[in-house]
């Protein structure tokens, strides 16, 4: 669910379950950085994220939006933890709660949400939170912040 304010408020349910397959390597047993370029939970590594839409800084009709972005490298992420960051998103809630569809690729995995509007036009900023770790290698990672930075107005 969508945080806002401190309070949940009836939003995206992703519809994505809790797990997380990461090519990092390293044999070591510090918990977390293994010398192999791998974050760690106090200091994550970020995600390669690319094909983000609606474009950060773009302005969209609040119509039938649709969220896409795709995670680069040998790495699947099935649960997400979006929040609303306190003060800065205005376009308050959507009126559906979009799934999301994944799909692998031979260079990472792709996701898309289903279309959806915002209860009122203004500005859309959406963090996904928390840190993943691989349970193979302890390799963490986190999605850049925000995800999602747009303006929407009246269609």
């Amino acid at each position: 669910m969508w945080e806002r304010g401190g309070s949940r408020v009836r939003s995206l349910v992703f519809g994505l379950s809790a797990a997380l397959t990461l090519g990092c390597g390293g044999d070591g047993d510090d918990g977390g950085d293994k010398g192999s370029g791998c974050g760690t939970i106090s200091n994550p590594d970020l995600f390669e994220i690319t094909n983000v839409e609606p474009a950060p800084g773009s302005t969209v009709q609040n119509s039938a939006i649709v969220h896409r972005f795709k995670i680069v490298g040998t790495v699947f992420v099935n649960m997400i933890q979006p929040a609303f960051p306190p003060g800065k998103h205005t376009a308050e809630e959507p009126t559906v709660d979009p799934t999301w569809t994944i799909t692998q690729e031979a260079d990472g995995a792709s996701y898309a949400a289903t279309a959806l509007t915002w209860t009122m036009p203004g500005h859309v900023e959406v963090e996904f939170t928390g840190a993943y770790a691989s349970p193979q290698d302890n390799c963490v990672l986190a999605f850049p912040s925000p995800m999602f930075s747009y303006d929407v107005t009246a269609p």
